[in-house]
């Protein structure tokens, strides 16, 4: 069984790793797609599409790290629950739609970053899909897998306080307070790209950008300090 669960993660990181080189390859593409929007943005002409060629530049390029942020945060999870208690794994989450669903729609983001009105509703299409796969199979198999480490670990096992440490970056942060703000957000940013559209006020559509861009940094901030507070009490840098 214990043989089992190491070869399903492991399958599980070279499918990540492998999805990162996709995700490359969909960067170079959309590059080459972004390449007028980005003249447009910084070239000798960019006051006359001020500010929404900018905004856009700004939402691809942090699209692009938080797409990067995403895979390093996973294989970073990965790594922490390996080293403290690689033999109580969880059984292998879904490989079926949910992570293709995910790296589709995190491609597409790099796509439609010039389009606040798409953007938006991928963006809130996207975090669904996250908390569904999370609150249904991720956070399910976790808390299986802490229980199984304490049930079945000897009483000295030096690995419970790191248990707990986990436990408590799962579980203890108000994860789903901290999506429905994002959502929130985006949803708001969607409203305004609709009537920008309906009545042709560009000025919603900047806006719309904005709020875009300060969900996404909120976020990725937030979760960067629990992560910074998760290791520093785990003493390991994952």
């Amino acid at each position: 069984m214990t043989s089992n669960r190491q070869q399903a993660w492991i399958t599980l990181e070279r499918l990540f790793r492998f999805g990162l080189f996709v995700l490359g390859s969909v960067f170079a593409i959309s590059v080459a797609v972004a390449l007028d929007r980005f003249k447009s943005a910084f070239g000798s002409h960019w006051r006359d599409a001020a500010p929404d060629a900018q905004l856009s530049a700004l939402l691809f390029i942090v699209t692009f790290v938080l797409i990067l942020l995403w895979y390093l945060a996973f294989e970073g999870e990965l790594q922490m629950l390996k080293a403290h208690g690689e033999e109580f794994l969880p059984s292998l989450p879904n490989l079926s739609a949910y992570p293709m669903i995910l790296g589709a729609l995190l491609a597409l983001l790099l796509f439609f970053s010039d389009d606040p009105l798409l953007y938006a509703g991928l963006f809130a299409m996207l975090k669904l899909v996250e908390r569904i796969g999370f609150d249904r199979d991720v956070f399910p198999r976790i808390r299986a897998g802490l229980a199984d480490a304490r049930n079945r670990a000897p009483r000295d096992d030096s690995r419970r306080e790191a248990w707990d440490i986990i436990e408590h970056y799962y579980f203890g942060h108000r994860h789903r307070l901290l999506w429905v703000i994002v959502v929130a957000v985006c949803l708001a940013a969607l409203a305004l790209a609709v009537t920008a559209v309906s009545l042709a006020m560009p000025l919603l559509t900047s806006l719309a950008y904005v709020l875009l861009l300060v969900s996404i940094v909120f976020n990725e901030v937030l979760y960067a300090i629990w992560r910074r507070q998760r290791n520093g009490a785990l003493g390991d840098p994952f």
